[in-house]
Parts: structure tokens; C-alpha cells; sequence
């Protein structure tokens, strides 16, 4: 099974994220019943459950089999888990907080995604209630330290006029919510760096965006110039020489996008083979009006 990796301060939901995929399940507990121990091992999947005697060779007359039950063994690392992400979250939270911000929207945020993960998984897999379980516990956790205080922005965002990037009529500041939700999920951006208000901020800003908002990418230069190519149907105007203009949009190494960059990348976009990208466009796709 490829590794699936432990959540980290940055990410503290990570291990859930791989572990949820339907793949990654299947998978887990496919190893559980052909792990193979040693000769005596036999499963009994149809009853959760795997035997085998733990020492072939100790000889101290009748020797009992070792049973191992599956739900056991995935609730032990749910719970390994879950302990992870909440050290994470706190970690996370007092680092906001000692710089005097306000970390209600990182655990909103991170609200967000636990619903999300929620309604991405399976629903024909046989134990999703235990994992259920898990999210819903650290959902509730988020909400304890949010006072049960409902998800608010942190300010109310109005568009008003014609936009730099002319902002197509149709699209509206919820749209553009679910485009920030998106581009997090897909680490085209760090939370934690690109707040909602200055993604949305940078992009509906009447005049030349303030130079306050930067949308810092998290990517390699072709995906997010890939990336740029997808959301610029929700505009009228976000091309290379206005984003360059803009000066709002850093890469990953921390210099500005720039025009000349971005046709070099798209003349290489266009010639070469993109599918490795389809991801990305499969996620954007889901929030464009319809």
C-alpha cells in the first residue's frame, strides 16, 4: 500500500484526506486479511477477524491462537490519528494566536474540510459509521474551542462596479467562496498565508488590487499558470499582461507572475500533454456556475 502519511501542523487533516479515499480503504483492509504473518495464520474476513499463533516454535503444550479484529485494529489508528490532528490544530491555533490574529477562521476552515470529507466518503463502505465517528468527535472539538460560535466571515464582501479583472455579472462573492475552498483543497494555496478575504479581495478589487492582497501560489509555476487558465472563464479580463500589471499574484518562489512567464508556460501547455492537470479541472468545474 503506498505510505499514507501522518498529519502534519500545516496540514492537520492530511492523514484523513489520503486515508478517506475509496482506493486507500480498500486497500488497508485487503493487507489486514492477506498479511500472511506466518503458516498459521488464517483469515475469516466474512467474520472481521484474523488468528495466528504468535511464536511458531514455543513449545509450552497447548498454545492459543492470537485473534485480531479489523475494527479494532482501524479504530486504534483513528485514534492514533485523530490525537495527531488535535495536537496539530492546537499547535496551529496558538501560532495565530501569538502573532494577535484571530484564529477562528483557520478552525472554521478546518470545519469546512471535516464536512467535506464527510460527504466524500463511500457510502457503500462497510464501516463508514466508525469513521464517521472520528470526524464528527473532531468537528466537535473545533466547535468547543469555537465556543459553538456558527462559521462567520470576517467581514461581509460586496462586489460594487466593474472589476479589475471585470468579473463576469453572473459571478457571485459565493462563488468565489467555493473557488477559495477549492483552490485550498487542492494546495494551489495555504490557508494559513492566502486568507479567504485576500483571495476574494484580489480578485473583485475595482481598481489595481491593493498591494496589501496577493494570491501566493503553493505550486509549481505550469500548474498554477494551468490553474489561472481555468478560473479565467469567470472573468472577462484575467489575462497574462493584466495579472502582470497586477502584481498580485506571487510564485512559489516568491516573485511576481509575470507576463512573459506566463505565455512561455502556455505556449508549453498548449504543445504538451496536460492530463496530469485533469484533477484540478474536474475540481474547478464543480463550483462554475452552471
Amino acid at each position: 500500500m503506498k505510505r499514507i502519511e501522518s498529519s502534519t501542523k500545516i496540514q492537520p487533516l492530511l492523514f484523513f484526506e489520503q486515508f478517506l479515499k475509496k482506493e486507500s480503504l480498500s486497500i488497508f483492509e485487503k493487507e489486514f486479511y492477506e498479511a500472511n504473518i506466518n503458516p498459521s495464520f488464517k483469515a475469516y474476513k466474512e467474520l472481521g477477524y484474523v488468528e495466528y499463533i504468535k511464536d511458531l516454535y514455543e513449545d509450552i503444550g497447548e498454545v492459543k491462537p492470537v485473534k485480531v479484529v479489523f475494527l479494532d485494529v482501524l479504530e486504534n489508528r483513528l485514534k492514533v490519528e485523530f490525537d495527531l490532528s488535535v495536537k496539530y490544530i492546537n499547535l496551529r491555533r496558538e501560532e495565530i494566536e501569538n502573532i494577535e490574529k484571530n484564529s477562528d477562521i483557520y478552525l472554521n476552515q478546518q470545519i469546512v474540510k471535516i464536512d467535506r470529507l464527510k460527504k466524500s466518503l463511500d457510502s457503500d463502505y462497510s464501516n463508514k459509521s466508525i469513521i464517521i465517528e472520528f470526524l464528527d468527535k473532531i468537528r466537535n472539538y473545533l466547535s468547543g474551542l469555537l465556543g459553538q460560535k456558527p462559521f462567520q466571515n470576517i467581514r461581509h464582501i460586496k462586489i460594487t462596479g466593474r472589476t479589475y479583472f471585470d468579473l463576469k455579472d453572473d459571478i457571485k462573492v459565493k462563488h468565489l467562496k467555493k473557488l477559495y475552498d477549492a483552490t485550498v483543497s487542492l494546495s494551489i494555496i495555504d490557508e494559513d498565508i492566502v486568507p479567504m478575504e485576500d483571495f476574494i479581495n484580489v480578485l473583485i478589487s475595482p481598481k489595481l488590487p491593493d498591494s496589501k492582497y496577493k494570491i501566493i501560489f503553493n505550486k509549481d509555476n505550469r500548474l498554477s499558470v494551468y490553474y489561472l487558465n481555468l478560473i479565467a472563464v469567470l472573468f472577462n479580463d484575467l489575462r497574462p499582461s493584466i495579472i502582470s500589471r497586477s502584481k498580485s499574484f506571487i510564485k512559489k518562489g516568491g516573485n511576481i507572475l509575470d507576463a512573459n512567464h506566463m505565455n512561455k508556460i502556455n505556449s508549453f501547455l498548449n504543445q504538451n500533454d496536460t492530463s496530469k492537470y485533469s484533477y484540478i479541472k474536474k475540481e474547478i468545474e464543480q463550483i462554475l456556475p452552471k
